[in-house]
């Protein structure tokens, strides 16, 4: 079975980002190998350009299951998204200095789009590995919140999650990847049981 695994870049303010640390180290899992799971992990630009990126990455790798972290430099612990929004924040630049141009992300989408796995499970893989994970309704009005809405808008019948991660040491990384490898094979348990 595939699984996408993304994280971001670094960008203005945060030149380290774990969330693309996270991805990559996942991407090199020897664990979800041993699994027969093909993994491909993508660091994506912190840019409105990383949006059709993605798309291109659902289309090329027809992934099974889709894995997505981003940073939330602010919070204390991971957050878990249950949704995303049909919407930007057009005063917010992006890393590049562009805008979008629209206070929507798809004109003709529906105004909020759920995550359609249960969290509960996936909240308490992150936990074993000694974090204190909380799920949230508002992954906000930014790059993390595109990218969750467009891979739930793409691939409506894929198991997606979005997971934000506070800024971590590299402990803390590589534990939320040892997270991230039980949370992709939860996902892919989920596809299969979606099979049945």
């Amino acid at each position: 079975m595939k699984l996408l695994v993304t994280g971001f870049g670094p960008f203005p303010g945060v030149r380290h980002n774990p969330s693309g640390l996270i991805a990559r180290a996942i991407g090199r899992s020897a664990s979800l190998k041993r699994q027969g799971v093909s993994v491909a992990a993508h660091e994506l630009i912190v840019t409105y350009a990383a949006l059709p990126d993605l798309k291109k990455l659902i289309s090329q790798v027809k992934p099974d299951a889709i894995l997505m972290f981003g940073i939330a430099a602010r919070t204390k612990q991971p957050r878990l998204e249950k949704r995303g929004e049909n919407r930007t924040r057009p005063l917010s630049a992006d890393a590049s200095g562009a805008r979008p141009s629209s206070r929507k992300l798809d004109e003709k989408g529906p105004l909020v789009l759920n995550v359609r796995v249960p969290l509960e499970p996936l909240r308490l893989a992150i936990a074993r590995q000694g974090f204190k994970p909380t799920l949230s309704n508002n992954a906000g009005a930014y790059l993390c919140n595109a990218v969750l809405y467009t891979a739930l808008r793409e691939r409506p019948d894929v198991p997606s999650i979005f997971v934000h991660v506070p800024k971590l040491s590299a402990d803390g990384v590589r534990r939320m990847a040892r997270a991230g490898e039980e949370l992709g094979a939860l996902l892919l348990a989920q596809a299969r049981r979606g099979r049945a």
